[in-house]
């Protein structure tokens, strides 16, 4: 799987990504960088 927004993340791991995501649920990630910023995205298939 792959997915791309504006803010240039990308989610990639396929049969693991799957599974940590199961379909029909949306589930909210937070990115976490170095130098204090965040983001958090939701995302389902």
């Amino acid at each position: 799987m792959l997915w791309k927004n504006t803010a240039k993340i990308q989610l990639t791991g396929g049969a693991s990504l799957k599974l940590a995501v199961p379909k029909g649920t949306a589930k909210t990630f937070r990115f976490v960088n170095p130098d204090g910023g965040e983001a958090s995205q939701t995302w389902g298939w």
